[in-house]
Protein backbone atom coordinates (compact mmCIF):
# COMPACT_ATOMS: atom_id res chain seq x y z
CA UNK A 1 0.00 0.00 0.00
CA UNK A 2 2.79 2.36 0.21
CA UNK A 3 3.81 1.92 -2.98
CA UNK A 4 0.53 3.09 -4.24
CA UNK A 5 0.22 6.06 -1.49
CA UNK A 6 4.09 7.53 -2.77
CA UNK A 7 2.54 6.33 -6.68
CA UNK A 8 -0.86 8.65 -5.97
CA UNK A 9 0.93 11.30 -4.37
CA UNK A 10 3.89 11.90 -7.32
CA UNK A 11 1.14 11.45 -10.13
CA UNK A 12 -1.41 13.86 -7.67
CA UNK A 13 1.44 16.76 -7.92
CA UNK A 14 2.49 15.91 -11.72
CA UNK A 15 -1.08 16.48 -12.66
CA UNK A 16 -1.54 19.67 -10.35
CA UNK A 17 1.66 21.63 -11.29
CA UNK A 18 0.89 20.66 -15.21
CA UNK A 19 -2.92 21.70 -14.62
CA UNK A 20 -1.37 24.98 -12.93
CA UNK A 21 1.06 26.24 -15.20
CA UNK A 22 -0.85 24.86 -18.15
CA UNK A 23 -4.66 27.31 -17.22
CA UNK A 24 -1.36 30.22 -16.39
CA UNK A 25 -0.23 29.86 -19.95
CA UNK A 26 -3.94 29.63 -21.37
CA UNK A 27 -4.65 32.78 -19.80
CA UNK A 28 -1.79 34.54 -20.41
CA UNK A 29 -0.98 33.79 -23.89
CA UNK A 30 -4.95 33.62 -25.26
CA UNK A 31 -4.63 29.99 -25.95
CA UNK A 32 -1.03 28.95 -26.19
CA UNK A 33 -1.53 29.81 -30.28
CA UNK A 34 -4.57 28.18 -30.56
CA UNK A 35 -7.53 29.45 -32.82
CA UNK A 36 -10.52 30.34 -30.59
CA UNK A 37 -12.76 28.40 -33.71
CA UNK A 38 -11.61 25.08 -31.69
CA UNK A 39 -13.86 25.79 -29.20
CA UNK A 40 -16.56 25.98 -31.71
CA UNK A 41 -18.64 29.01 -30.61
CA UNK A 42 -18.69 27.52 -26.64
CA UNK A 43 -16.31 30.19 -25.32
CA UNK A 44 -15.11 33.40 -26.65
CA UNK A 45 -11.46 32.95 -25.16
CA UNK A 46 -9.64 30.73 -23.47
CA UNK A 47 -9.58 32.37 -20.43
CA UNK A 48 -12.48 30.37 -18.63
CA UNK A 49 -10.74 27.07 -19.46
CA UNK A 50 -7.29 28.38 -17.86
CA UNK A 51 -9.56 29.71 -15.16
CA UNK A 52 -11.21 26.25 -14.55
CA UNK A 53 -8.25 24.06 -14.94
CA UNK A 54 -5.84 26.53 -12.55
CA UNK A 55 -8.56 26.28 -9.85
CA UNK A 56 -10.54 23.09 -10.01
CA UNK A 57 -8.14 20.85 -11.64
CA UNK A 58 -4.59 22.05 -10.70
CA UNK A 59 -6.36 23.30 -7.08
CA UNK A 60 -7.83 19.83 -6.28
CA UNK A 61 -4.77 17.84 -7.34
CA UNK A 62 -2.68 20.22 -5.64
CA UNK A 63 -4.95 19.51 -2.13
CA UNK A 64 -4.88 15.76 -2.94
CA UNK A 65 -1.32 15.61 -2.77
CA UNK A 66 -0.97 17.43 0.34
CA UNK A 67 -3.42 15.69 1.76
CA UNK A 68 -2.10 12.45 0.85
CA UNK A 69 1.53 13.14 2.29
CA UNK A 70 -0.33 14.70 5.85
CA UNK A 71 -2.00 10.83 5.37
CA UNK A 72 -5.17 11.94 6.40
CA UNK A 73 -8.23 9.31 6.55
CA UNK A 74 -10.31 11.33 3.78
CA UNK A 75 -7.07 11.17 1.14
CA UNK A 76 -8.72 8.71 -0.84
CA UNK A 77 -12.26 10.60 -1.11
CA UNK A 78 -10.07 13.95 -2.28
CA UNK A 79 -8.22 11.64 -4.74
CA UNK A 80 -11.57 9.93 -6.05
CA UNK A 81 -12.53 13.43 -6.53
CA UNK A 82 -9.90 14.79 -8.27
CA UNK A 83 -9.60 11.63 -10.44
CA UNK A 84 -13.02 12.06 -11.61
CA UNK A 85 -12.76 16.22 -12.08
CA UNK A 86 -9.70 15.36 -14.15
CA UNK A 87 -12.17 12.88 -16.37
CA UNK A 88 -14.69 15.68 -16.20
CA UNK A 89 -12.27 18.36 -18.07
CA UNK A 90 -11.01 15.87 -20.20
CA UNK A 91 -14.28 14.91 -21.41
CA UNK A 92 -15.89 18.24 -21.82
CA UNK A 93 -12.48 19.37 -23.73
CA UNK A 94 -13.13 16.54 -25.95
CA UNK A 95 -16.96 17.59 -26.73
CA UNK A 96 -16.08 21.23 -27.27
CA UNK A 97 -12.90 20.74 -28.82
CA UNK A 98 -13.84 17.22 -30.75
CA UNK A 99 -10.06 17.37 -31.93
CA UNK A 100 -8.06 14.29 -29.40
CA UNK A 101 -4.59 14.82 -28.32
CA UNK A 102 -2.22 12.41 -27.23
CA UNK A 103 -1.84 14.40 -24.00
CA UNK A 104 -5.43 13.65 -23.25
CA UNK A 105 -4.85 9.86 -23.30
CA UNK A 106 -2.11 10.25 -20.42
CA UNK A 107 -4.29 12.85 -18.50
CA UNK A 108 -6.97 9.83 -18.74
CA UNK A 109 -4.81 7.57 -17.99
CA UNK A 110 -3.52 9.29 -14.65
CA UNK A 111 -7.86 9.77 -13.91
CA UNK A 112 -8.05 6.44 -14.39
CA UNK A 113 -5.34 5.50 -11.80
CA UNK A 114 -6.34 7.76 -9.08
CA UNK A 115 -9.88 6.64 -9.14
CA UNK A 116 -8.67 3.55 -9.10
CA UNK A 117 -6.39 4.10 -6.56
CA UNK A 118 -9.12 6.09 -4.70
CA UNK A 119 -11.13 2.63 -4.40
CA UNK A 120 -8.22 0.43 -3.13
CA UNK A 121 -7.21 3.19 -0.55
CA UNK A 122 -10.87 3.33 0.77
CA UNK A 123 -11.49 -0.64 0.76
CA UNK A 124 -7.93 -0.45 2.59
CA UNK A 125 -9.19 1.95 5.48
CA UNK A 126 -12.31 -0.34 5.91
CA UNK A 127 -10.16 -3.59 6.63
CA UNK A 128 -8.61 -1.68 9.28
Amino acid sequence: MKFLSITSIVVSAFVAFSAIRGGIALISTGGLGMSTELLNGVLPSYTIPGIILVTIVGGTHLLSAVVLIRKRDYSSILLFISGCGLAIWLFTQLYIMKTPHFLQIINFTFAIFEISAAYLMANKLKTK
